[in-house]
């Protein structure tokens, strides 16, 4: 299969790293319990461009330099490297740390990775994961935002999302493809590999345009 993985909150852990920064920087005292939206916006309580700003300066901290792999996840991608999956980056981090994205990812994992693709908020093109997912032939995506998984199960493609504080007690069209840990992801995703299918069934004529709807 080609399958393709978001980076932050899937791969590594962007939560507690972020956390400490904008404690750190801003004299907050955000915890755990605090980040329960994606939006950052509505958690730190300004603007969105704030936001991006605050974000950008996190990927230019120590702290970020010190992210680290989500338990289990290496054990996991070094299996599916092994049983012959192509393995691909599906991020939406900025094009301005390309270079310093890869390098965080082959540090904790290796040259393991067949594609690395961004697809940032900044993004005029408008390209979304879902539709990449969709032109590129990506089996399935592993995903922490909502409305990205959606997108891909409204376009066909098989998505497994991971339920941290800020997706819990959401309903979905993702039954059965919710996880916890890595662990229970691998088991999803062995059983995409033989063929189980957990996806409504759809009649829209898809288009790039019909995956911004959402």
């Amino acid at each position: 299969m080609n399958i393709g993985f978001d980076i932050d909150s899937v791969l590594l852990l962007f939560e507690p790293f972020f956390r400490r920064f904008h404690n750190e920087k801003y004299g907050t005292n955000l915890i755990t319990d605090d980040l329960k939206d994606y939006n950052l916006s509505i958690i730190l309580g300004v603007s969105q461009k704030i936001v991006s700003q605050r974000v950008f300066e996190f990927y230019n901290s120590h702290q970020f330099d010190e992210m680290t792999p989500v338990k289990g996840s290496k054990e996991v991608i070094y299996r599916l490297k092994e049983y012959g999956h192509k393995l691909h980056i599906l991020t939406a981090r900025p094009h301005e740390i390309n270079e310093k994205t890869k390098d965080q990812i082959e540090k904790h994992y290796g040259i393991i990775f067949d594609s690395y693709n961004y697809f940032p908020s900044t993004n005029h093109n408008g390209d979304t994961k879902a539709f990449y997912c969709y032109t590129n032939g990506i089996d399935v995506l592993i995903e922490d935002n909502w409305d990205e998984a959606q997108r891909c199960c409204k376009l066909g493609i098989q998505s497994i999302i991971f339920n941290p504080l800020w997706n819990e007690g959401k309903k979905s069209l993702l039954r059965g493809r919710i996880v916890n840990n890595w662990s229970l992801a691998e088991e999803k995703l062995e059983e995409i590999s033989k063929g189980k299918i957990y996806l409504p069934k759809f009649n829209e004529n898809f288009s790039k345009e019909f995956t911004f709807q959402y």
